[in-house]
C-alpha cells in the first residue's frame, strides 16, 4: 500500500502510476508490482494524501536484492492524463519529510 503526499501547479487532476522494481546486485530490474490513482480536484498549493494499494503480492526478494520504486503521472497507452489535461504539460510533487510521510506499506513473511 502507498500513501502520496502530492501536490500540482498545472493540473487539478492528475494520475499517479507506481511501479515497484526488484533490483539484482548486477543492476537487472524486474517488475514485481504497478498500482495506479487518479487524483481529482486539486488545488495550487494544495499537498493531498493519496492511499492506494498496487497488484499483487507474491514475490520473494532474495538476499543481496533491492527494492526501487519509480513514479510517473503517465502510462499511455493505460493511463492517459485525465480529460482536459490530456495535451497540456502536468507536472507533480511528491512530498517527504517529516510534514508529509509518504510511504510503502510492505507485508513480510518469514519462510
Amino acid at each position: 500500500e502507498f500513501t502520496l503526499y502530492v501536490s500540482s501547479q498545472t493540473s487539478k487532476d492528475v494520475d499517479l502510476i507506481v511501479r515497484t522494481y526488484d533490483v539484482a546486485p548486477d543492476g537487472v530490474e524486474t517488475e514485481v508490482t504497478v498500482g495506479a490513482a487518479r487524483v481529482t480536484g486539486l488545488v495550487p498549493g494544495e499537498v493531498r494524501a493519496v492511499s492506494f494499494k498496487d497488484y499483487g503480492e507474491d514475490w520473494v526478494f532474495r538476499e543481496g536484492h533491492s527494492l526501487r520504486i519509480k513514479i510517473s503521472n503517465i502510462d499511455f497507452p493505460a493511463f492517459r492524463p485525465p480529460g482536459a489535461n490530456d495535451n497540456l504539460p502536468s507536472e507533480i510533487t511528491i512530498h517527504n519529510g517529516k510534514v508529509f510521510r509518504s510511504r510503502m506499506r510492505l507485508p513480510v513473511r518469514v519462510r
